[in-house]
């Protein structure tokens, strides 16, 4: 079969152009060090990398939820142990001035129990992120009054750690300070308020204060409740995140054998195509010197 110069150009063209463009992807491979930097270059491959980067994006944004819940619960166990010392205040009062003759003194307890109950009053109306943290779901409303009624509601607020998982992360105010729902539980509020009117009163009436000293203790004991379900909480973020952090390192490394290239390897393959190309651009230069392109076509 006869060659004519027309397929001997073509022949030519063909093979510069074939080296050429396996140079510029070796030369691209050198500078990204991807194997894979376009679906042509392996679509079985490519579609794995394409998987591998959702699944670590998914990781990403559950340890992002993980992270601001932690901040959350670490915020709320500070306003706890506040709250715990008050109360624990208050109890102390409540015992030291059940049998108190001097009505000065009893003004001055009264006085001590009036502010506990207004920082009480504020713990349970403090905001985080711009919400009310103990209003169940109505966070954009105060959730208690200066009285102490409750407003809010027993809404969960979850978020999610994982596919199909979610984690609840707030407390409402009815498990911290009014106590319905709770076993043994007890309205701090009133509590206070009922230990700072019978400090006050006129006759004393000595059984009154002693007799919510237990009532202290519960709300005591409720707030204790309160902290050990933050602290599980906490815990099982913990527990979770360090999941995730091992998980996404094992799906980094699967995505790097898949696509990143090894840059020895790629500089080595760099410089056999450059050699390649240089010796098809010789070729093709030898054939054109011995005759025209008039006489090739």
């Amino acid at each position: 079969m006869r060659v004519s110069n027309r397929q001997m150009v073509n022949i030519v063209q063909s093979d510069l152009f074939r080296n050429a463009e396996q140079l510029l992807k070796a030369q691209e491979r050198v500078a990204t060090r991807k194997l894979i930097n376009r679906p042509s270059d392996d679509p079985i491959g490519m579609g794995k990398v394409l998987n591998y980067r959702k699944i670590i994006s998914s990781i990403d944004q559950y340890n992002s939820n993980i992270t601001s819940a932690k901040s959350r619960i670490e915020f709320t166990d500070t306003l706890l142990e506040n709250l715990h010392d008050l109360l624990s205040e208050a109890k102390q009062i409540s015992i030291e001035h059940s049998n108190e003759l001097d009505p000065e003194l009893r003004q001055g307890a009264a006085q001590q129990v009036e502010g506990i109950y207004d920082q009480v009053l504020a713990i349970a109306n403090t905001k985080y992120d711009g919400n009310y943290l103990f209003a169940g779901h109505d966070t954009d409303t105060q959730p208690f009054t200066e009285d102490g009624v409750y407003t809010g509601d027993n809404g969960q607020i979850n978020i999610i750690v994982g596919e199909g998982a979610q984690v609840r992360i707030n407390l409402t105010g009815n498990e911290v300070f009014t106590g319905v729902d709770v076993a043994s539980g007890t309205h701090v509020f009133d509590d206070l308020k009922a230990l700072k009117d019978a400090l006050e009163a006129d006759p004393f009436d000595a059984s009154a204060v002693s007799g919510l000293t237990d009532n202290l203790e519960k709300g005591v004991n409720q707030v204790e409740g309160a902290a050990v379900k933050q602290s599980i909480t906490y815990k099982r973020l913990e527990t979770t995140e360090n999941h995730w952090v091992k998980f996404k390192d094992s799906v980094v490394n699967m995505l790097s054998k898949i696509e990143d290239a090894d840059l020895a390897t790629a500089i080595v393959e760099l410089k056999a195509q450059e050699t390649a190309y240089e010796a098809a651009l010789a070729t093709a230069a030898k054939m054109f010197d011995k005759k025209s392109l008039v006489n090739f076509l």
